[in-house]
């Protein structure tokens, strides 16, 4: 089952209930706590965790650099506070309770994952956009992935791409690796980076 939660997002309309302990932004937030609770006990309640995988996850950063921190940017933006979310998975007995995974992953990966997690195959297919993780989430690899395309030409952000430690937005360029915070333009220095993923945005747009 696929739920897409409204909460929270703007705007904030009267909010229904916790509003006496909180404002409406967390408000709305425990609002969404308490539905995740609902289901997962629910899900618990059938007997069923076993055979269900649950991914809770966003499609974008915090309005404010504040709630983004470490992360440089917001939401409307592609620097890492808009762009990185946590991607949340439980499945009791296939997945490690408190386990991490810090490789390079995309939205468009969960369609290929939960088909591979399925029994089914891509093969098939039309070309996707998208990789089965399902090795690198339940086995530890390491990510097949190597590039994402943030944002293509003609679009109302930058075009932006990350390869590998490299990020370029618009002309400026960001060693991931080594500033993570993405404060320190390298463009200069690296003027052939900067040639070579502007070339593949323009080729992947």
């Amino acid at each position: 089952h696929y739920v897409a939660f409204n909460a929270i997002h703007g705007p904030l309309e009267e909010i229904p209930r916790h509003c006496d302990v909180f404002d409406k932004r967390a408000a709305a937030i425990k609002c969404l706590d308490d539905a995740v609770g609902r289901m997962l006990k629910a899900v618990d309640g059938l007997g069923i965790s076993d055979k269900t995988l649950v991914l809770f996850t966003n499609d974008n950063g915090g309005l404010t650099e504040e709630v983004n921190r470490p992360w440089r940017g917001t939401k409307n933006t592609t620097f890492e506070g808009g762009i990185r979310v946590p991607a949340v998975l439980r499945w009791p007995g296939v997945i490690r309770p408190a386990s991490v995974c810090n490789e390079l992953m995309h939205v468009t990966d969960l369609f290929p994952t939960l088909v591979s997690i399925g029994g089914g195959s891509t093969n098939k297919s039309l070309a996707l956009d998208g990789w089965d993780m399902s090795s690198v989430v339940f086995e530890g690899k390491k990510s097949p992935r190597t590039e994402i395309l943030i944002e293509a030409t003609g679009s109302v952000r930058l075009p932006s791409i990350r390869s590998g430690q490299w990020k370029l937005i618009g002309n400026a360029l960001f060693d991931l690796q080594h500033d993570p915070g993405e404060r320190n333009d390298v463009s200069e220095a690296y003027p052939e980076i900067v040639i070579e993923l502007r070339n593949r945005i323009l080729k992947l747009s």
